[in-house]
């Protein structure tokens, strides 16, 4: 696992790769890769803000709760 861990969600629940990127993209960023890790997704690419990072988002709900960029914490929700 990464650097984030997610509460367990089970599969059905989760939400689609097509979906959580069309929400990420209507917020502004852009995609550039998605994979799950931790029982979250794991999602590369650029904020609206133009920074290239890496970010973890909740599997169903598809909150943001973690950003990172080259190894520093940018963003981290609270638990």
């Amino acid at each position: 696992t990464g650097r984030y861990k997610c509460e367990t969600v089970a599969k059905e629940d989760w939400l689609s790769k097509e979906d959580l990127t069309k929400t990420l993209t209507d917020q502004g960023w852009f995609v550039r890769f998605m994979k799950e890790d931790g029982g979250c997704w794991e999602v590369y690419g650029t904020t609206p803000e133009g920074q290239r990072v890496e970010a973890y988002f909740h599997p169903s709900k598809g909150t943001k709760l973690l950003v990172a960029q080259r190894g520093k914490i940018l963003f981290r929700a609270k638990r």
